[in-house]
């Protein structure tokens, strides 16, 4: 399987329960107060513009969170909370640079717009339907690399091939704005890095990072409130969300999951597939953190099943041998689109009761990683059915 690496730190939201209030204010670096300011707390849809004295309050927030403020004229600003706070931000000045950096001068706009749509916005059809609607405010700064290949090594016919591989790197002016009409959220996103490398067979790494904020359609149909749930519930099973809260609760089987190590048999050349388990390893002073150990560099297959869409309870099948499950098999052939890997960078891999990864240590490629944007949900959302 062809692996794309995606490094998606996203938001980091609500790890345990504990309720409060956060109020402040925002002045510039003359100490002046900052109108309208944009302030929410990261990966939720809790947020507000600052009034003409640059304050701000939110009640009823779930600690430890991250407050972000936001405004076209300054740097962006990020404080970490666990509990109760007035605080005080003092935004500096920002000056930005008009600048598209182009090596390849036959590239255009039109293409590296349309290169970020399907990096970032996801080319699968919940990416297709969702919208950036401010695409004129990103910019793109892009290297291209020639690389040497020799096809035919050491061959009476060896020949030699040059392609081209760009490294592109963008950043915008403005908070992104995304529309997903399909689940009944239009998302503000401070971008702050994205890079993204291009061959010309495909996109061979990307990652980005950025601050999110959730506004829900308000919308009195039943039956679109009905509709944009039953899509939330679509995209959020076999997410690396869900994945990631299941490992936490030791529940992958039950939760439509099979974890799968590859075992290479050099004597007949050929492969099998035996089902495993990761132990995570809680934290004694934060209930809500917990670690996978010892598990660095290596590389597993995500499989996952759903039935009427629900994920599968992979122990009540008497009838499959779970022990040396083979996807590529007839029986799960129709589900080998749905196929993952998922590589454990770090010796000590940290992350929360509620699926988020804090750095990208744990890193995904196959199916979960071709969830972008265009499926993004709220780092609170739990199904309604759960």
């Amino acid at each position: 399987m062809r692996k794309i690496v995606v490094a998606l730190l996203l938001v980091f939201c609500m790890l345990s329960f504990g309720q409060g209030t956060i109020s402040g204010v925002v002045f510039d670096d003359q100490n002046h107060p900052v109108y309208n300011a944009s302030v929410y707390i990261n990966g939720t849809t809790i947020g507000m513009s600052t009034d003409s004295s640059g304050a701000f309050v939110f009640e009823k927030v779930v600690f430890p969170c991250q407050v972000v403020v936001a405004h076209i004229n300054y740097k962006l600003a990020v404080m970490s909370l666990n509990e109760s706070s007035d605080v005080v931000f003092k935004l500096k000045s920002e000056s930005w640079e008009i600048k598209e950096v182009e090596v390849d001068a036959s590239s255009n706009r039109e293409e590296n717009v349309n290169d970020f749509k399907a990096v970032f916005l996801g080319g699968d059809y919940w990416g297709q339907k969702s919208n950036l609607l401010n695409d004129s405010d990103l910019y793109f700064v892009k290297q291209v690399d020639t690389i040497y290949c020799v096809a035919n090594e050491g061959s009476e016919n060896e020949k030699s091939s040059y392609h081209l591989k760009s490294t592109m790197t963008v950043h915008s002016r403005k908070p992104l704005i995304v529309e997903l009409p399909l689940l009944g959220y239009t998302v503000s996103i401070d971008l702050v890095d994205c890079i993204y490398t291009k061959t010309i067979f495909q996109f061979e790494y990307e990652s980005y990072l950025g601050f999110y904020k959730f506004t829900p359609y308000q919308s009195k149909s039943r039956l679109k409130n009905k509709r944009y749930s039953k899509n939330r519930e679509k995209v959020y099973y076999n997410s690396t969300l869900h994945f990631m809260r299941c490992l936490y609760d030791d529940a992958l089987n039950t939760n439509g999951y099979l974890l799968l190590e590859k075992i290479q048999d050099k004597t007949k050349n050929t492969s099998m597939f035996l089902t495993t388990e990761v132990k995570i390893q809680k934290d004694v002073k934060d209930e809500n953190m917990a670690y996978v150990i010892g598990q660095k560099d290596k590389d597993y297959m995500l499989y996952f099943e759903a039935y009427n869409g629900k994920p599968k309870d992979w122990t009540k099948q008497d009838d499959i041998n779970l022990s040396c499950f083979n996807p590529y098999t007839k029986e799960g052939a129709n589900e080998v689109k749905r196929l993952s890997s998922i590589t454990f960078g770090s010796d000590t891999c940290e992350f929360y009761s509620d699926g988020i990864i804090p750095n990208n240590k744990i890193l995904f490629g196959g199916f979960i990683s071709k969830k972008k944007v265009g499926t993004a949900l709220p780092s609170d959302y739990y199904p309604e059915s759960k």
